[in-house]
């Protein structure tokens, strides 16, 4: 009687560890994904510091009626946007000490309440001594986004090609 028993305990035991391994497992997969998104966000930010970088760097080489064609192809998805450009009630909390004007890279930099919280958050912006106008509001970047500069009367203009 006692091994009928102890046959009739192994099943229960058996279950309740299978379910521990598969809860131990799935929170193993959860913590990877979370560390995932994490470290996804800060590459892209990076990228984006770099692309801005460059992007700055090309900017204040240029001489008055100067156009140059640059390619940025990261991060997708991000915006390329300026200050002042269309909305002088946001001003973006980085420009404050870079300069008058500002141009940033950010991710969903048109919120629907119009407010540019992500460029606020990310910090990724650059002042200059010169006007800067984004045609269109806002460049959404793309894989391999083309855009045209353009160094006309002290003011850039930047638009997509």
């Amino acid at each position: 009687m006692k091994q009928k028993k102890a046959q009739g305990l192994l099943p229960e035991k058996f279950l309740s560890i299978l379910i521990a391994v598969l809860v131990i497992v799935g929170l193993f997969f959860l913590i990877v994904l979370l560390l995932k998104s994490f470290s996804g966000d800060a590459q892209s930010l990076e990228k984006a510091k770099s692309q801005l970088n460059s992007l700055t760097l090309a900017m204040s080489k240029m001489k008055e009626g100067d156009v140059k064609s640059i390619i940025i192809d990261s991060p997708t998805s991000w915006e390329i946007v300026a200050y002042p450009n269309f909305d002088l009630y946001v001003r973006f909390e980085q420009c404050m000490v870079n300069g008058e004007y500002c141009l940033c890279i950010c991710s969903n930099a048109w919120t629907q309440n119009g407010l540019y919280d992500n460029c606020n958050k990310e910090k990724n912006c650059a002042g200059f001594g010169k006007s800067i106008n984004v045609k269109g509001t806002s460049i959404k970047i793309d894989a391999k986004t083309s855009i045209k500069v353009s160094l006309k009367n002290n003011e850039y203009l930047i638009e997509r090609e």
